[in-house]
Order: C-alpha cells, then sequence, then structure tokens
C-alpha cells in the first residue's frame, strides 16, 4: 500500500468508419442556354435566414435534376459509377481495443504533501482501407491494412507547500486521431 491510494484499470473498444461513394456528372451541351422557372424547386426550408440583419436574399430555389436530365437528353446512371467516380470513393474502417491501469498516490513530505497518479494505456488499432486504383482504362480494387499499436504513459504530480505555494507539473504521451473524412 504505502503512498499508493486507488488503482483503477479499464478497457475499451471503439469502431471508427468513413464510406465515401463519389458520382460526379458533367451537363455541358446546353451551355449558356437560360432555362425557365420550371427547371426549379423552391428550397425546402421556408424561413432561411429568417431574423438576420441586412440585406440577404430570402427565397431561394434548387435545380430539378430531372428536367435538366430531360433537356439535355441524357439520362443518368446514378447506379453504375465510371472509373472517375471509383477511383475517387474509398471506405476506411479502424478498430481499436485499448486497456488502461492508474494510480493515484498520496504522501506527507514534511513541509508539503505530495499527490498526484500515473499510468499507463496500451492502444491497438486495425486499419483498413479499400478503395480503386487505375491500371490502363480499368479501375482495379484495392484493400490496404496496417496494424500498431501504443504505449500511452502518463503522469500527474502536485507539490502542496504549508504555506499555499502549489507546483505541479505533467507529462503524457498521446495520441490525436484524425478525421476518417
Amino acid at each position: 500500500a504505502g503512498a499508493w491510494r486507488d488503482l483503477h484499470a479499464g478497457v475499451k473498444y471503439r469502431r471508427r468508419e468513413r464510406d465515401y461513394a463519389r458520382r460526379d456528372r458533367l451537363f455541358t451541351q446546353n451551355s449558356g442556354e437560360v432555362f425557365p422557372l420550371s427547371f426549379y424547386l423552391p428550397f425546402p426550408v421556408d424561413d432561411f435566414l429568417r431574423g438576420e440583419a441586412g440585406n440577404l436574399p430570402r427565397s431561394w430555389l434548387q435545380p430539378n435534376a430531372a428536367a435538366f436530365a430531360e433537356a439535355a437528353g441524357f439520362v443518368p446512371d446514378f447506379e453504375t459509377p465510371s472509373a472517375s467516380d471509383l477511383r475517387n470513393s474509398y471506405h476506411i474502417s479502424e478498430r481499436i481495443w485499448s486497456g488502461y491501469i492508474m494510480g493515484a498516490f498520496a504522501a506527507d513530505a514534511g513541509p508539503a504533501q505530495i499527490s498526484g497518479n500515473a499510468g499507463l494505456r496500451l492502444s491497438h488499432t486495425r486499419q483498413t482501407s479499400r478503395g480503386h486504383a487505375q491500371s490502363g482504362d480499368t479501375p482495379v480494387p484495392i484493400t490496404s491494412s496496417v496494424d500498431y499499436s501504443d504505449i500511452l504513459p502518463s503522469a500527474n504530480l502536485l507539490v502542496a507547500f504549508d504555506n499555499g505555494l502549489d507546483i505541479r507539473a505533467s507529462a503524457a504521451r498521446v495520441i490525436a486521431r484524425p478525421s476518417l473524412a
């Protein structure tokens, strides 16, 4: 026992995923043409920017995709992705397992009280990415996986003197995981 007061331990599992399916369509055959109001639909929110000061527009329109496609003589096939769509689409998943142990301590050191905690976290990550690469004119599916582990120690120390002066120190190794977007 001694100076050690508490001992905590735990485990955690987390899964992060991002699935991005890109679909691009470019209409150029009616370039420069002015389209009538029937090619637009009302904005689905009727109080957009209500209550905001200034001369901001209060009425908005959105394109009617079916009307534009019909005028262009184009029937969009959004079910079959193009090679470009496949190259720009991806799926990423991360599975993260971690466990930690942490102990708190306190001791009387004459004119000061010393307290703090120290711990250790072990984190293991398996990341898998799927997408497409280009081989000539053919998109080829590719998958890549990586496993890695991190040991993350941490410690916090407080020395509180009887005269009201406190000295604090801490150190930790941390991970900042980026967005999967």
